[in-house]
């Protein structure tokens, strides 16, 4: 999460074209891992197949992140960005 020059809370969003498992990894690791070392609320919204990889590569801290499939929010983010608030509250 970033926090705007206001005070109000922002979120940041990524993506990639990639052509492997690892290259999956190595761009979404980072970024999930500065967010759990920043103390933000980590959501990641990928495949199953992705969702499992990355679980994996945490190891312990799995727990820490929320997870969705993006099947959930359909083919066009647009009328799917409503969804998001519930899941980016911060406790």
């Amino acid at each position: 999460m970033r926090v705007a020059s206001a005070g109000t809370a922002t979120f940041e969003h990524q993506a990639c074209i990639y052509g492997s498992d690892r290259q999956f990894l190595d761009m979404a690791m980072p970024f999930l891992e500065t967010g759990l070392d920043n103390g933000e609320p980590v959501l990641a919204v990928t495949t199953p197949a992705n969702l499992e990889l990355i679980s994996s590569a945490l190891g312990a801290r799995a727990d820490d992140i929320d997870y969705a499939e993006s099947a959930f929010f359909g083919r066009r983010p647009s009328p799917a960005s409503g969804r998001l608030p519930p899941l980016l509250a911060v406790p």
